[in-house]
């Protein structure tokens, strides 16, 4: 929050002719004397406050208008209250001490005064500023980068978030200092230096092996094998006419075979 500071105080030493309200304010100033009246310096607008009391602890020139008088009046109100003024005739080395703003009305009353305001200037010179403060940062935020790594152990294709990325922040705060809104100073009051960290994603390059399965042994195709011919059982006899009779029986079949052979050749014939 701003407060009222003093520029330029009024020197307390310095003398006044009575009548010269305007003259003994400006030289206890010390500053140029453009106006020929105390009317006509607070009809100029110039940093005027109208029907403010001062705030305590500067001390700036105030204002009033007498009837009767169209010149007016003014007057410095010190820090503590006290007003200092011309108030008494001829010259004076010291200026006439009112203890308030009152006391100076009432020692005016024959000419009813009218309390007006009070003025951040006197003459062309601003003798109060508005001090004011306010917080500035330079800098800002310092991103952070995204960055991949392949992990074998992941599916490929799949993505994983391993490492969050955080900003980082590279900036000075200032305490600038300013009067009637033009800076004056500034002061370095904060630094952060932080450095952002990294977003890592791990990409899956992972795939599954194929098992191919080995051929079964091929089985070879049965190959014919010769007719084995049994022979029937021979029944074992003792009885030679029985044998004798089974050979003689083969005998005559193979000739009964050679005759019809021999007819069908002869038949052809």
């Amino acid at each position: 929050m701003g407060k009222w500071i003093q520029l330029i105080d009024a020197n307390m030493t310095v003398g006044y002719q009575g009548g010269w309200c305007l003259k003994y304010v400006q030289d206890a100033y010390g500053t140029d004397h453009p106006f020929p009246t105390a009317t006509a310096a607070w009809n100029s607008r110039q940093g005027n406050h109208p029907n403010e009391v001062p705030p305590m602890g500067i001390t700036v020139p105030v204002y009033f208008s007498l009837v009767g008088e169209p010149a007016g009046h003014v007057a410095i109100r010190l820090d503590d209250g006290y007003v200092a003024s011309s108030s008494n005739p001829g010259y004076h080395p010291r200026p006439f001490f009112h203890p308030n703003l009152d006391h100076l009305m009432r020692y005016y009353g024959a000419y009813r005064p009218v309390y007006l305001g009070w003025s951040e200037y006197v003459g062309t010179r601003k003798v109060v500023g508005w001090e004011d403060y306010r917080d500035e940062s330079i800098g800002g935020e310092v991103p952070f980068d995204r960055q991949t790594q392949e992990d074998p152990t992941l599916p490929l294709g799949e993505t994983k978030i391993a490492q969050s990325g955080v900003t980082g922040n590279n900036s000075k705060t200032y305490r600038i200092r300013t009067i009637d809104g033009r800076e004056v100073s500034r002061e370095l009051i904060g630094e952060n230096n932080t450095s952002p960290v990294a977003e890592i994603t791990l990409i899956g390059t992972y795939v599954e092996p194929v098992v191919v399965p080995e051929p079964e042994p091929e089985t070879p195709n049965p190959t014919p094998e010769d007719p084995v011919v049994v022979a029937p059982p021979v029944k074992s006899e003792n009885n030679i006419g029985a044998q004798l009779i089974r050979v003689l029986k083969a005998i005559w079949g193979r000739i009964l075979v050679a005759i019809n052979k021999y007819n069908e050749e002869h038949k052809k014939v």
